[in-house]
C-alpha cells in the first residue's frame, strides 16, 4: 500500500535525511550490518522462507494445470497381440476351411478430445487462478514475517547493546561517586551511611552489568541463528531521532487500509473465490458435458479366421455427450456439501476483515502510543540530567546527601535506557502497522536503515 510508507517517509523526513537510503548504506562500514543487510542474509538462510518459496513455485502451477483442463487432450496407443486359435466351421466351405490358426494383430492410433462445454472444467479453472493467487499472497505474507522476525531480532540484539552501555555507564559513574564518598569519608567529611549506600548501589549496578552482558551473547545468537552467521557490529539508531506519528492520523484509514490491502483479507477473498467455484465445479458435476472426439487408428493381422490377412485403416470426427443421470446421491450430496463450504468461507472473509481492522487500529494506537511514550522520555532524560546537576552541586555545598546523588543518577539512566526501548518499540509498531496494511517490504527497511547509523 502506497500510504503506508507515509509511516516511515515522515520520520525520515523529519531527520533531514533522503528518503533514499541507497546512498546512506553505500557510505556505511563495510563490515557494519544494517537491518535491510540483515534481511537479505535472512532471505538467503532462512528456511521457512525457502519453504515458502518452494510452495510458491507449487502455488504457480495451480495456473497451468487449470489452463490445461481447457486445451486439447492427444494420446496415442499401441498394441501386438499373439492369437492362436482352433477354427472349426459348422458348414465347411471349401474356401474357409477349419483349422488351427496363430497369427499377430498389430493395432497403433491416436486420439484428439477437445471440450466443448464442460461447466465443471470452466470452474477448476477459475479456481485454480485462486488457489495461484493465494500462493503469491501467502508468500508475500512470508516474506512480511520475516522482515518482522529480523526487525525484532535486529532491534532486541540493539536494546541490549543499548541497555549495556548504559548500565556500564551508571557503573562508571556509581563507582567515581563511591571513591569520591570514601576519600571524604576518610577526611571526615562524609558519614559511614554515605559510603555504604554508593557501595550497596555500586554492587547493584554491577549485578545489572553482568545479567546485561549476558542478555547481549543470548540476542546476538538469535540474530546469528535468523542470519546464519556471526555479526561483528550492528548500527545503531541515530541520536537524536524525531519520530513523527503516521499520517493520516485516523484509525479508521488504517483500518480500512487492512481491509481493503491487508493480506489477512486478500487471502480470505480468495479462499471465498476456491470455495464459490468448487460449489460451481460440483453442480457442473451434474451437468451434460459436450466433447469433440477425433480419433485415427491402423490395424493389420497377418491371418484370421477366415485363413487371410487384413490391414485397416479408419478416421472419425464427432461430437461426444456425457451426462450422469444417478450416482447413489453422491452428486447432490457433493453439491450440499460445497454449499456449506462456500458459506463457511464467506462468515471467516468477514471475521478476518473485521479482526484486521480491529488489528490495523490496535497497532495504530500503539504507535501513536509509543511515538507519544518517546516523546515523554526524551523530556524525562533532560529532566533527570537536570536533576542529577543539582543533586551533585548540592553535594558540594553540603545540602544533598550521597544517596541523593546515587537516586538522580538511577533515575537519569533508567530513562535513558527506556528512552531507547521506546525509540525501537515506535520503530518496530511502524513495521507490525504497514504488515496489516500490505505495505511492508524491503524500501520500509531501507528507509528504517537511514534512521542508522554507523558507530
Amino acid at each position: 500500500m502506497q500510504g503506508a510508507g507515509r509511516v516511515f517517509l515522515l520520520i525520515v523526513l523529519s531527520l533531514g535525511l533522503p528518503t533514499g537510503a541507497g546512498a546512506a548504506d553505500a557510505s556505511r562500514a563495510p563490515d557494519l550490518l544494517t537491518l535491510a543487510g540483515a534481511f537479505r542474509l535472512a532471505a538467503a538462510y532462512d528456511a521457512r522462507i525457502a519453504a515458502a518459496r518452494a510452495a510458491l513455485r507449487a502455488g504457480r502451477e495451480q495456473r497451468a494445470q487449470g489452463r490445461a483442463l481447457l486445451l486439447p487432450t492427444l494420446g496415442f496407443r499401441a498394441d501386438t497381440t499373439y492369437n492362436d486359435l482352433d477354427v472349426e466351421f459348422q458348414r465347411p466351405h471349401p474356401l474357409l476351411p477349419s483349422g488351427t490358426r496363430s497369427y499377430n494383430s498389430n493395432r497403433y492410433g491416436v486420439e484428439l478430445n477437445q471440450p466443448l462445454y464442460d461447466r465443471a472444467k470452466l470452474a477448476r479453472y477459475r479456481q485454480s487462478q485462486a488457489l495461484a493467487t493465494q500462493a503469491e499472497i501467502g508468500y508475500a505474507v512470508a516474506l512480511q514475517e520475516l522482515i518482522l522476525r529480523v526487525s525484532e531480532a535486529y532491534f532486541d540484539a540493539l536494546l541490549a547493546e543499548d541497555t549495556l552501555r548504559h548500565l556500564e555507564a551508571e557503573l562508571a559513574a556509581v563507582t567515581a561517586l563511591r571513591d569520591r564518598v570514601r576519600r571524604t569519608f576518610e577526611a571526615g567529611v562524609a558519614a559511614i551511611t554515605d559510603v555504604r549506600e554508593a557501595e550497596a548501589r555500586f554492587d547493584l549496578v554491577h549485578a545489572r552489568a553482568i545479567g546485561a552482558r549476558n542478555t547481549v551473547r543470548v540476542r546476538r545468537e538469535a540474530l546469528r541463528k535468523l542470519l546464519g552467521r556471526s555479526v561483528s557490529a550492528l548500527a545503531p539508531l541515530r541520536a537524536p531521532v524525531a519520530l513523527v506519528p503516521p499520517r493520516p492520523e485516523d484509525p479508521e484509514h488504517w483500518a480500512d487500509a487492512a481491509e481493503q490491502s491487508g493480506f489477512a483479507a486478500a487471502i480470505a477473498r480468495e479462499t471465498v473465490e476456491v470455495a464459490r467455484q468448487e460449489l460451481a465445479r460440483r453442480e457442473g458435476g451434474r451437468e451434460p458435458r459436450l466433447d469433440l472426439v477425433a480419433n485415427y487408428a491402423d490395424a493389420s493381422e497377418n491371418d484370421s479366421v477366415f485363413g487371410i490377412g487384413v490391414d485397416t485403416t479408419a478416421g472419425s470426427v464427432g461430437v461426444q455427450v456425457q451426462m450422469p443421470l444417478y450416482a447413489g446421491g453422491a452428486l447432490r450430496s457433493q453439491v450440499r456439501e460445497a454449499a456449506a463450504r462456500y458459506e463457511q468461507a464467506r462468515h471467516e472473509r468477514d471475521e478476518t476483515a473485521r479482526q484486521a481492522r480491529l488489528d490495523a487500529q490496535e497497532a495504530y494506537l500503539g504507535l501513536e502510543n509509543g511515538i507519544a511514550q518517546a516523546q515523554a522520555y526524551e523530556q524525562a532524560v533532560r529532566s533527570s540530567e537536570t536533576a542529577l546537576g543539582a543533586a551533585e552541586r548540592g553535594l558540594a555545598a553540603g545540602t544533598r546527601t550521597a544517596l541523593d546523588v546515587l537516586n538522580a543518577q538511577q533515575q537519569l539512566y533508567g530513562a535513558r535506557r527506556e528512552l531507547a526501548a521506546s525509540r525501537y518499540a515506535a520503530i518496530l509498531a511502524g513495521l507490525r502497522l504497514m504488515a496489516l496494511v500490505g505495505g511492508l517490504t524491503e524500501t520500509e527497511l531501507l528507509a528504517v536503515d537511514a534512521l542508522l547509523e554507523a558507530p
